[in-house]
């Protein structure tokens, strides 16, 4: 039985739950689960609505050239670190327990591979997708 349901908000605020809930039933009624519209979680939202093949493929072509490089696996993780620590070096580097400018040269090094600037955020938001829509999830850091 299909389901939306959107965030729950102060009354002043329900238009906007209700058009949530709007497009999480949508959703729903295409994908044969119940869904949920999560605030701040938009990109799990795209994630659970989009077909599996293109997702697939999305995150091929977006990841590929990481992937394929010398040391790719490490690029990934660096930058889905560097995405989660909120683009910080210095906390990414902590974190994978590498020198700040190492991490520095690994993004650099993605910069150069997939022809982005990744300090811009249209970069960012499609590299962030493709991950995610390639497992990455934040526990991966722990």
């Amino acid at each position: 039985m299909p389901l939306g349901v959107g965030v729950a908000v102060a009354p002043w605020h329900a238009a906007r739950s209700m058009q949530q809930a709007g497009v999480a039933l949508e959703t729903s009624r295409r994908l044969g689960t119940p869904i949920e519209y999560v605030d701040g979680a938009s990109h799990e939202f795209l994630i659970r609505a989009a077909p599996a093949d293109y997702l697939e493929s999305f995150a091929d072509a977006t990841l590929a050239p990481i992937e394929s490089a010398r040391g790719g696996a490490a690029l990934l993780l660096t930058l889905h670190t560097w995405l989660v620590e909120r683009r910080s070096v210095d906390a990414t580097a902590d974190r994978l327990n590498v020198h700040r400018h190492t991490v520095r040269n690994r993004l650099q090094r993605i910069a150069q591979l997939t022809g982005h600037d990744i300090e811009a955020i249209d970069a960012q938001t499609e590299l962030w997708l493709a991950l995610k829509a390639r497992g990455f999830r934040d526990h991966h850091l722990d």
